[in-house]
């Protein structure tokens, strides 16, 4: 298997999905004579330094990634008030850095996430925010929690973010 990488990997950090820990992941890369790996954790790039400097430890590729929540809004008005609140959509996509300057606009993009104009359960970013993500990022659809399979084929959009996506991920 030299040519598969695992690029959608939580560990203990991302409560819920696992309970592994980043270093026994980087092993079994190893064994199993992968060549690179990605850590997506929810929502933010816990021990990134560290995740990379094991990596480079043993040789393998480190990608910088993230499973990065998405909202369509950061406020919307309530119907019967017109009170701007938020809304918890919270749609789930992952996110690597190609390059040094993805890992720097992916960095970014998770501190703006984290603020509290946008953080709501979880930290996140609008969809036109993701839209004006460069190609220096790879965009991948993600899990059964994505835009793509939540929202309506009909939503206004939906088309949209499914051109701006580079993969899209299928799970049974």
């Amino acid at each position: 298997m030299d040519n598969y990488v695992a690029y959608h990997v939580h560990t203990e950090l991302s409560l819920l999905d696992s309970a592994t820990k980043f270093q026994d992941y980087i092993d079994a890369a190893v064994r199993y004579g992968h060549r690179a790996i990605a850590f997506t954790e929810h929502g933010n790039v816990y021990q990134w330094v560290q995740k990379k400097m094991a990596c480079d430890k043993v040789g393998i590729k480190y990608i910088h990634g993230v499973e990065c929540y998405l909202t369509e809004a950061l406020e919307v008005a309530d119907p019967k008030t017109g009170a701007l609140g938020k809304v918890r959509d919270n749609y789930h996509t992952v996110l690597l850095a190609k390059n040094y300057d993805g890992l720097l606009e992916l960095n970014t993009l998770v501190g703006m996430a984290t603020q509290p104009d946008h953080f709501y359960y979880n930290p996140r970013i609008t969809f036109k925010e993701f839209l004006g993500i460069s190609r220096n990022v790879i965009k991948i659809s993600a899990c059964l929690a994505s835009p793509l399979n939540t929202l309506p084929v009909s939503h206004p959009m939906h088309e949209q973010l499914l051109r701006h996506y580079d993969y899209l991920e299928i799970q049974p």
